[in-house]
């Protein structure tokens, strides 16, 4: 988890380089800033629904939510041929995680009451 808040930490100074390596340049910063920023805020919450499942199940929601709607879009985008098939990959494992939001929303709904003890799993 400490390499993806990273990686979005590092997106600030790489504006220029998406530019050069995969055109068109941004042109507008502050939706580009804008992503990282919310994006690093749930890198964040990411980590802190893992220290405490149960008591954050909630946010697991919001967290499919996040999941999905980017796999949504960029298959609706290389589809249309608006962006490079590559960006699939980041799809992929957006989706992945989201499968797996799923059943950790419903394990902990299940375990709530007996099986999880601190968000640690309790035998």
């Amino acid at each position: 988890m400490r390499e993806n808040i990273e990686d979005v930490a590092d997106e600030n100074g790489v504006q220029e380089l998406i530019g050069k390596q995969d055109p068109p340049a941004i042109t507008h910063p502050g939706f580009y800033y804008g992503f990282v920023g919310c994006a690093l805020a749930w890198q964040i919450a990411f980590i802190c629904i893992a220290r405490d499942p149960v008591r954050l199940r909630v946010m697991m929601i919001p967290s499919v939510v996040e999941k999905f709607t980017y796999c949504t879009a960029v298959v609706v985008l290389v589809m249309q041929g608006r962006t490079n098939q590559r960006d699939l990959v980041f799809a992929v494992t957006d989706i992945t995680l989201g499968v797996l939001f799923v059943a950790a929303y419903v394990k902990t709904g299940a375990g709530a009451e007996a099986g999880f003890q601190n968000g640690r799993v309790v035998e």
